[in-house]
């Protein structure tokens, strides 16, 4: 059994995304070498879930986006509705309006089933804003009592500039001090800051790395799959970020660098599923 922490299929609004569907989503694999999948470029389920089948992966964690264009957490739930069994929803509150992210957290969480919240502050705010800021304190409680984990999506790529990734990899280490009982997924993992975010993982058991695509054909994947092997093994998620890399060959690449039996299991399947409480 797989678990894929960051999977976005072609389902309703996600197709109209231009990250990861449209030209701008397809500039990074164009850039790496990496082949679109067929079935993000035919946007066809069928085969999105014939690929997922043939990699191993069982689920795929599934996030909303609450800005326009985005996807709607209701929308999030009807896909895992139709699809029962093979996608985990996360919710994504719009951090423009944070009066109101903490109703709408409880709301998909409580009464549509979603299994943690996201939050991507670097571009889902306008203007962006840091992980440690005092008005997003209310959300991290109120994920704190909904006993659900917060993703945080850190990379070179979110935020107005380069420095704010690594600024926020260092807001998270105070903001998972003040909320210990709270798990925090960096999507992306702080890439290229690799060094610092391992460190903050080494620092804070409560902060989980989800590398994802980072860690196959870019600089320092070495140095995830080192902390996977070692005091990582239970704060480390396989991630594929599909459509932004097939899954096959995520699959195969995660597998050969996580050196053990023991340690693939709970980088590939028991991490993520003690996270969202999978039964």
């Amino acid at each position: 059994m797989i678990v894929d922490f960051r999977l976005r299929p072609p389902y309703g609004s996600f197709v109209r995304l231009d990250v990861p569907y449209g030209r701008a989503g397809q500039w990074l694999p164009a850039r790496v070498g990496v082949q679109f999948p067929a079935s993000a470029t035919q946007q066809s389920m069928e085969m999105a879930l014939r690929e997922m089948d043939e990699a191993g992966i069982t689920t795929g964690v599934v996030t909303g986006r609450a800005w326009s264009p985005g996807v709607s957490n209701d929308e999030v739930a009807e896909l895992c509705r139709a699809y029962p069994g093979r996608f985990v929803g996360i919710a994504s509150v719009d951090l423009s309006r944070r009066g109101d992210a903490v109703k709408e957290a409880r709301r998909a969480v409580e009464e549509l089933g979603l299994r943690g919240v996201i939050i991507e502050p670097g571009i889902g705010s306008q203007p962006p804003i840091d992980v440690d800021h005092g008005t997003l304190y209310a959300l991290y409680e109120e994920a704190q009592r909904l006993a659900v984990p917060v993703l945080v999506t850190l990379s070179v790529f979110v935020g107005p500039d380069v420095g704010y990734c690594m600024r926020n990899v260092i807001a998270l280490d105070r903001v998972a001090g003040d909320f210990r009982r709270v798990n925090f997924v960096v999507a992306h993992a702080g890439w290229p800051y690799v060094e610092a975010m391992l460190g903050l993982a080494l620092k804070r058991p409560n902060v989980y790395v989800s590398p994802d695509l980072y860690h196959y054909d870019l600089p320092f994947a070495q140095a995830f799959f080192d902390a996977a092997n070692g005091y990582l093994q239970d704060q480390y998620l396989f991630a594929s970020a599909y459509p932004l890399y097939p899954l096959g060959p995520a699959v195969e690449k995660t597998m050969a660098g996580l050196r053990s039996e023991a340690v693939r299991e709970k980088g590939l399947y028991a991490n993520a599923a003690r996270l969202l409480r999978m039964s």
